[in-house]
């Protein structure tokens, strides 16, 4: 078992690499374009729940679960392993929580990435009246994040028997 979730985080990896340039840009473009001082933990979470960019980036994290999860079991498939994993000592439902965990981990690094680059903007940017980083609120925004990222996750392994007609189906 052990094995097979080492392969199928190794599969992972490519998404892994997007995922932290993604999020490293997104906050580097953010460090760069805003001034630390003016830019209390307050002011920056109105300004992003009151933007359109939650939507956008909604969309990109449905995009990027749906491209995780449409791989999954068609990849095995497309490359004939298939009947390797079902020789395999294990069940199929050890099967499908490995490739389920697999998918969940590399998805668990945007909000893991996003909580690191708050912390480290909001530690450079403290000023005299405000030295708090607010973890609290860090913490409750990456837990809902990592909730919005299940729900795709899920609704994407739910699609990801359609093969390639999946997209379509999400289209639709």
């Amino acid at each position: 078992m052990l094995t097979l979730l080492k392969k199928e985080l190794r599969a992972q990896l490519p998404f892994v690499a997007f995922i932290v340039f993604l999020v490293s840009m997104t906050h580097v473009t953010e460090y760069f374009t805003r001034t630390l001082a003016r830019s209390s933990l307050r002011i920056l979470f109105e300004e992003r729940m009151g933007d359109d960019s939650l939507v956008a980036i909604a969309i990109m994290y449905a995009a990027l679960a749906m491209a995780i999860t449409f791989g999954l079991f068609s990849r095995e498939f497309d490359d004939r392993t298939i009947n390797f994993l079902d020789g395999l000592p294990i069940s199929r439902l050890q099967l499908y929580l490995a490739k389920w965990f697999a998918a969940a981990t590399a998805l668990a690094v945007f909000p893991l990435l996003d909580a690191a680059f708050v912390i480290s903007i909001r530690w450079f940017g403290t000023n005299s009246l405000d030295r708090s980083l607010h973890l609290d609120w860090i913490l409750t925004g990456g837990v809902l994040q990592l909730v919005q990222l299940l729900s795709f996750l899920s609704i994407g392994i739910v699609l990801s028997f359609f093969r390639r007609v999946g997209w379509l189906i999400l289209g639709i």
